[in-house]
């Protein structure tokens, strides 16, 4: 089981995409300030998370979702106005 997930900062606003197989210890890293984008930001929190079988079509989706490079984009995707396109993953 792999995982998608997005975290916001409350402070800066900036949101960090990101996918790992352990969901629980990866946001500890984050908020332990283990990782770069914990480090920089403070007040970190976990905004969306989706479930995928295998970490390749989670990379995929990871990967899809940073090529768009748009915070509008991933806010509309929190709120449930986009979706992960199945067929491309």
């Amino acid at each position: 089981m792999h995982y998608l997930y997005i975290l916001k900062s409350a402070v800066s606003g900036k949101f960090y995409v990101g996918e790992t197989n352990n969901l629980d210890r990866r946001l500890c890293d984050h908020s332990k300030q283990r990782t770069a984008f914990g480090k920089r930001n403070a007040e970190i929190k976990i905004v969306f998370k989706k479930t995928y079988e295998n970490r390749s079509k989670a990379r995929k989706a990871e990967l899809w979702i940073k090529k768009k490079k748009s915070h509008s984009f991933i806010e509309k995707l929190i709120q449930g106005n986009r979706i992960i396109p199945l067929s491309r993953m």
